[in-house]
C-alpha cells in the first residue's frame, strides 16, 4: 500500500489466533490506519485477507462483527459520566433482557452482577482492574505529541 510515493504496508502477514486481542503498532499513524482498516473495510488493496480459510473481501461489517471481528480507535466514544466498569459493561457483546432488565423484573439483578463480573474480570485481563471506578476524563491518554492528557 502506498501513498504519495512511501511505501505504508509491504509484505504484512497477521496470525491472530482465537479470543486474541492485538493491537497494532508502528511508526506512522497511516500505516497503523491502513493496516487496521484493511481488516475492518477488508480492503486489501493487492492481496487476501481470510479469516479461518475464508476470504473476507465483499463480506458486509454486520457479518464481520457475527465473527468476532472488530476495530477500536484511540479516540473511543465513552460516556463521560459513566465509570470505566460501566462503560465496559455498556459495550459488552453479551445479552441482557432489555425490557426485564429496565424493568427491575426477577432475574435482572442476576444479569446484570454476571455482566459487571464479567467485565471486572476482562479490566484485570487488560491490568486495569484498579481503574474500574475511575471516570474517563480522569484517565491518561498519550496524545499525538507524545504528551499525556486527560481522555474524553
Amino acid at each position: 500500500m502506498r501513498f504519495d510515493g512511501v511505501v505504508a504496508l509491504d509484505g504484512v502477514s497477521l496470525t491472530v489466533r482465537a479470543n486474541q486481542i492485538v493491537g497494532v503498532i508502528g511508526r506512522t499513524a497511516r500505516a497503523r490506519r491502513r493496516c487496521s482498516r484493511s481488516l475492518t473495510i477488508r480492503d486489501a488493496g493487492h492481496g487476501t485477507i481470510t479469516y479461518k480459510g475464508q476470504s473476507l473481501l465483499g463480506l458486509p461489517t454486520w457479518r464481520l462483527a457475527h465473527m468476532g471481528i472488530a476495530r477500536t480507535l484511540q479516540g473511543l466514544g465513552l460516556w463521560p459520566t459513566l465509570t470505566v466498569l460501566e462503560n465496559v459493561v455498556a459495550g459488552s457483546p453479551s445479552r441482557t433482557r432489555l425490557a426485564p432488565d429496565l424493568l427491575a423484573l426477577p432475574g435482572a439483578d442476576r444479569r446484570i452482577a454476571a455482566l459487571r463480573e464479567e467485565a471486572l474480570a476482562n479490566l484485570g485481563e487488560l491490568g486495569v482492574a484498579d481503574r474500574a471506578g475511575a471516570y474517563p476524563g480522569a484517565l491518561p491518554q498519550v496524545s499525538r505529541s507524545g504528551s499525556s492528557s486527560p481522555a474524553l
